[in-house]
């Protein structure tokens, strides 16, 4: 059975992604984890490709929390073709320090989180690598 989420680290950012079924909780606190030790370890910034799935309203309190318990945030860009999504997205943004920020492609969301372009070919490659990892 595939995952509903999947993430890596690649140089300065985390990247996840989601299918259009939402993670499960142990999935979810997993990746909360997961972008925890990123923040804390220097990431600059999370990069996620949904095609519909995402946290349920209890997982986001959780990162939202998480948030609030580490004190700073780093830059969320969220790529993905559902307004559903989108919608949630302003959802966790009531909850969140700093906005996170929506896009329609994944080159948009690098550069509005400050990837170089030198940097750019390999977080395409990863990402979809973990978009593989979820279809």
């Amino acid at each position: 059975m595939k995952p509903n989420v999947a993430y890596a680290r690649v140089g300065d950012f985390l990247l996840m992604a989601h299918p259009e079924t939402a993670p499960t909780d142990e999935e979810w606190d997993r990746a909360v984890e997961a972008i925890r030790e990123a923040a804390d370890s220097g990431a600059r910034a999370l990069i996620v490709h949904t095609l519909g799935g995402g946290p349920n309203a209890a997982q986001r309190k959780k990162v939202a929390a998480m948030w609030e318990a580490r004190g700073a945030m780093i830059d969320i860009a969220v790529t993905t073709p559902s307004a559903m999504v989108r919608g949630v997205i302003t959802a966790l943004n009531w909850f969140l320090s700093r906005p996170a920020r929506a896009f329609a492609t994944l080159r948009e969301a690098m550069e509005e989180v400050g990837a170089s372009p030198s940097q750019q070919p390999e977080l395409i490659v990863a990402m979809e690598q973990l978009k593989d990892q979820v279809r």
